[in-house]
């Protein structure tokens, strides 16, 4: 992942991942694997452009 981590390893959620692994990962490694995952294809340029902003609260 990026170097700026935008999230605490220590704090994320319990559970079978294993977050140490994850954050090791390069994006582009990342974009590969869910590439081949159907169930987590990234978006398209197409499809993300039908999202509106939200203002955070």
């Amino acid at each position: 992942m990026n170097a700026k981590h935008i999230y605490n390893i220590d704090k994320l959620p319990a559970g079978k991942t294993d977050w140490k692994k994850v954050s090791a990962l390069s994006d582009e490694e990342i974009n590969k694997a869910a590439k081949t995952d159907s169930a987590a294809k990234p978006l398209s340029k197409k499809k993300l452009s039908l999202f509106k902003r939200v203002p955070s609260q």
